[in-house]
């Protein structure tokens, strides 16, 4: 992505659903530093970032918006242990669909699980809370 993560959020303030929340977004650069991330990381572009920096300063980006539901992708996957735990204690705030390949985390993290597993061409969805299983082809 071209620019600086200071850009970037200045681009997406200019959406005009983000617009309608006129002053009710936290300061990302506020939100990052509980996780490590200095203030001069964020006018750095980020081809400039590691990939520990992007994850962090990304999830700043999006909790500060004040999202109703966050869709996390392997969202600690580029972190250490203890900077994991830090933004896993964030996060505990928000409603989250989270998709971990780590058991620990999703011990750590989950009040509710859905395993996905691959069996040929067909996955199989397994709830581990209700013992649910639906195939889905793919």
């Amino acid at each position: 992505m071209p620019g600086t993560p200071l850009d970037f959020v200045e681009r997406i303030r200019k959406y005009v659903t983000q617009q309608k929340m006129k002053n009710n977004h936290s300061d990302p650069v506020d939100i990052s530093s509980r996780w490590g991330i200095t203030e001069d990381l964020w006018h750095k572009d980020y081809n400039q970032l590691s990939g520990g920096e992007m994850q962090r300063i990304s999830l700043a980006i999006a909790l500060s918006c004040k999202p109703n539901v966050l869709l996390l992708d392997e969202p600690t996957s580029a972190l250490d242990h203890q900077t994991c735990l830090l933004v896993e204690e964030s996060l505990r705030e928000y409603a989250c669909i989270w998709v971990t390949h780590d058991p620990e985390q999703e011990k750590r993290v989950a009040t509710k699980t859905l395993k996905l597993e691959r069996l040929g061409d067909n996955a199989v969805v397994a709830d581990s809370v209700n013992d649910v299983a639906v195939a889905v082809d793919m």
